[in-house]
């Protein structure tokens, strides 16, 4: 089954990184913060972040200890499907999601 791991910047400037060192810097300083169940990135940012109620008591999210921010632009879903070997790294940009290329990026 497919699953995503939310990663949060902590020091995010809430904006998409746009160059390989930016990247680079934002992605080595980001911690696991969730695991949502499934491929949906639509789905991950909804459920890690404050709606209603805190994001990390939402049903379907496993999130890591403490209290933590909402998802935002600049932060990362790693989705994996380890069925289809799959494993596909996004950063959450202003609208929608940008697929981080590992051979570019890493």
């Amino acid at each position: 089954m497919a699953s995503m791991k939310v990663y949060h910047d902590p020091e995010t400037t809430f904006r998409e990184a746009k160059t390989r060192e930016e990247v680079l810097k934002a992605a080595s300083r980001s911690l696991v913060v969730a695991a949502v169940k499934g491929r949906d990135l639509d789905l991950a940012f909804q459920l890690t972040n404050h709606i209603d109620k805190p994001w990390w008591e939402n049903e379907g999210v496993i999130a890591v200890p403490g209290e933590h921010r909402s998802t935002s632009v600049g932060d990362f879903i790693n989705l994996l499907d380890p069925e289809n070997d799959v494993e596909i790294f996004y950063q959450i940009a202003s609208f929608g999601f940008t697929e981080i290329d590992r051979n570019k990026f890493f």
